[in-house]
């Protein structure tokens, strides 16, 4: 009987782990409240979505066709626990942009603008697309790239201009390859170094620091973060 319960527990076990969403946080009234509002204050608009970054990438959007509710999409009160960390000053890099969350797993997504005639995110809004499982990390990564195109490289224009005259010192500090980085995924190129650095600055500072202990080549990155973006803020 034992064996039989054993069993059991292990099939059950296996198909819990075989199902991403079956962990998954559910939001809660209050907290998509809270969110929504945290949203509505800094400007920023927030889209339920079931569709994939590349099914939006290349059919577009079409709300009757695209748009959910948000409280059908786990974990985005970890939009919230992530976002407002973060300053007024680096939050305004996301004035007026759609953060579209997505119920399907898959990969995040910086959205830089739309290109219609090339049948490209048609009819979406600068913005991030965030997809399953939707993480604090992630979040704050994704974020990173927002900032660092739209107000920082101006990659297709800039919605605010706190940070576009230190263009060419970013690109030189966070420019690949380089000595060594601050994870592995950040040796993909220049822009993914610096989004894994803005993380990690924010969601793991203690890790940014050991590492910094290690090996001093990352002082550069981490002192551009500390005294361009975050004017001396220190996260704990």
């Amino acid at each position: 009987m034992k064996a039989i319960l054993l069993l059991f527990l292990l099939i059950l076990f296996a198909g819990t782990i075989s199902n991403n969403h079956i962990f998954a946080i559910s939001i809660q009234s209050s907290e998509l409240e809270i969110l929504q509002k945290w949203a509505n204050d800094h400007e920023i608009i927030l889209q339920g979505t079931n569709k994939t970054t590349n099914e939006l990438y290349y059919n577009g959007w079409i709300q009757s066709r695209d748009g959910i509710a948000l409280k059908s999409v786990p974990n985005i009160i970890n939009v919230y626990s992530a976002l407002s960390k973060l300053p007024e000053n680096v939050l305004q890099a996301a004035k007026g942009q759609t953060l579209y969350l997505s119920n399907q797993d898959g990969r995040s997504y910086t959205v830089l603008g739309s290109w219609s005639e090339r049948h490209i995110l048609e009819n979406m809004n600068k913005g991030i697309i965030l997809e399953q499982p939707i993480t604090t990390q992630t979040v704050i990564h994704e974020f990173g790239h927002l900032l660092d195109f739209n107000s920082i490289q101006c990659t297709y224009g800039c919605n605010q201009s706190n940070y576009n005259t230190m263009n060419t010192q970013r690109l030189t500090i966070f420019s690949t390859p380089q000595a060594s980085y601050i994870s592995s995924y950040a040796e993909t190129n220049s822009n993914e170094n610096f989004a894994e650095n803005f993380a990690y600055y924010v969601n793991q500072p203690e890790t940014y620091q050991e590492k910094l202990a290690k090996d001093s080549t990352l002082k550069e990155e981490y002192d551009f973060l500390k005294n361009v973006i975050f004017s001396g803020k220190i996260f704990s």
